[in-house]
């Protein structure tokens, strides 16, 4: 059976589908092709590499290391020197607030990741051109301009050039593209981490939640229509709450709230490999 996977962004709650990917590994099977939008493109292309979700979820562990720090400490003058934020570093220029190429640089360097021909699985990633207001599936050539163009969340991070495109975060035309997969796979699985909004009106959202948070607004419509045109085999939404969207730092929270998700998944694998 060719099963399909495909992984939606969420900014923070992307860390939901490393426990999903666990779930293949425990079970020993790998999805016969990945599709991922921003941050599913980011943690598909590291999965679809050769690394385990174990690995991948070490590596998150190392990059994150404590969950007691409040996010809005994070960009203070005086915050803490994590690691992981000095990956992704304030940018002085006109197109984005934030600089991501120190961050991709050390995921090429940790997964070894050059072309989509280096994949052990194959991969769509999707972004959107900014001229056209078009959907661009990539699926050959380099995957870090992919990736990089996948999670440019406009505002956030600057436009990628891309042959005659301008890419921008997928999001924008697909954020869970299980639609990609229709064609090629017998099965598919699409995993939805956008999550629930946190009701706690006490603390206004800051200023990346407000472009995030507004940017996922529009992700909700367009993936509903998606839903009501053809669904996946196999629909998974785990029920993330308080998380905001860049609170990385809430990874232990994420996967335990994934664990239903995770056990669903683990249902349905069990009944094909009986059938």
């Amino acid at each position: 059976m060719k099963i399909g996977l495909a992984l939606g962004g969420g900014g923070a709650r992307g860390l939901a589908h490393l426990a999903i990917l666990q779930v293949f590994d425990e079970f020993g099977i790998r999805p016969h092709r990945i599709a991922g939008t921003s941050i599913g493109a980011i943690v598909g292309a590291a999965y679809a590499s050769g690394t385990t979700a174990s690995e991948l979820q070490d590596a998150a562990h190392q990059l994150i290391l404590s969950e007691d720090i409040p996010v809005s400490s994070w960009f203070s003058h005086d915050g803490p020197a994590r690691h992981w934020l000095q990956l992704l570093s304030p940018s002085w220029g006109l197109q984005g607030l934030m600089d991501a190429e120190r961050f991709l640089a050390e995921y090429q360097h940790l997964y070894q990741i050059d072309t989509f021909d280096d994949l052990k699985i194959p991969m769509q990633i999707v972004a959107a051109d900014y001229w056209t207001r078009q959907q661009i599936v990539i699926d050959s050539g380099d995957v870090m301009t992919a990736v990089r163009a996948s999670m440019a969340v406009p505002g956030l991070f600057a436009p990628v050039q891309h042959e005659n495109y301008l890419l921008v975060d997928g999001g924008a035309v697909n954020p869970v593209p299980f639609d990609l997969l229709f064609n090629d796979c017998d099965f598919t699985i699409a995993v939805d981490i956008m999550g629930h909004r946190d009701l706690d009106h006490s603390e206004p959202p800051n200023l990346i939640e407000c472009i995030l948070g507004t940017f996922q607004i529009m992700q909700k419509s367009i993936l509903e229509q998606k839903l009501l045109a053809r669904r996946p085999d196999v629909y998974l939404s785990p029920e993330i709450y308080a998380v905001r969207v860049m609170e990385f730092n809430k990874i232990s929270q994420i996967t335990e709230q994934t664990q239903a998700a995770c056990e669903q998944l683990r249902e349905v694998l069990r009944s094909h490999l009986e059938t």
